[in-house]
């Protein structure tokens, strides 16, 4: 056979959230539990800060009928369970008051989701971090700004 390569990188930021938990992958019979933190844990962990990365990361910003004016954010949740799923939209609905629509990812066979902000909620939760843009992903973030988060 030939030789294969895996890469991983982790945020090289300020932060104590507990990555190689969150990032667990385990054998096969912990599978099921890869990314599955409690809702306490999410609250404290998905700051501002957190919410720009992980929208740097895995988020995506498209346009309802191609308008520039309706901006349409979707983060991606892949191989999170139901219940982790349900914690994240609890997050946004308590935290910044925005709800979430989770739609299944088509081209993922198992826990292919995504979150979905309706433009108000997009516009709402992008605002909040016009200071916190991760350089190189400015267009994720809609707003123009010259401040990145980290400098």
């Amino acid at each position: 056979g030939s030789l294969a390569y895996r890469f991983t990188s982790k945020a090289l930021t300020d932060s104590n959230f507990p990555i190689n938990t969150f990032y667990y992958t385990g054998h096969h019979n912990k599978r099921r539990t890869r990314k599955n933190l409690t809702y306490k844990s999410i609250k404290k962990y998905i700051t501002l800060n957190a919410l720009a990365l992980w929208i740097a990361d895995d988020g995506s910003l498209s346009y309802n009928n191609k308008n520039k004016n309706t901006p349409i954010l979707s983060l991606h949740v892949q191989n999170s369970n139901k219940d982790q799923v349900a914690k994240y939209i609890r997050l946004f609905k308590s935290i910044y008051c925005c709800k979430a629509r989770v739609y299944k990812d088509k081209r993922v066979k198992t826990f292919g989701n995504f979150l979905v902000f309706n433009t108000k909620d997009t516009l709402y939760l992008l605002n909040q971090l016009r200071k916190k843009h991760i350089k190189g992903m400015e267009y994720k973030f809609y707003f123009t700004t010259d401040a990145h988060l980290g400098g």
